[in-house]
């Protein structure tokens, strides 16, 4: 698998591929936040959710950098 056909499938699989993508200062703080947050978390969320998020960021990151 290339990374087109890797970037065609994440596309393909967004469930949201007219939201726009974060600016970067802001996913830079979202980031920031994640790795230095002390909070315990209080419940798990479904796995399905993270890997989407995931995805999601990928696409913004990947689409962010070509265009």
């Amino acid at each position: 698998m290339t990374d087109d056909d890797l970037d065609r499938r994440l596309r393909a699989a967004d469930p949201l591929p007219d939201l726009p993508a974060l600016r970067p200062d802001r996913l830079d703080q979202l980031l920031e936040d994640t790795v230095t947050s002390t909070a315990p978390q209080t419940h798990r969320r479904p796995r399905a959710l993270l890997l989407a998020g995931a995805a999601a960021a990928v696409v913004a990151v990947g689409g962010e950098r070509s265009g």
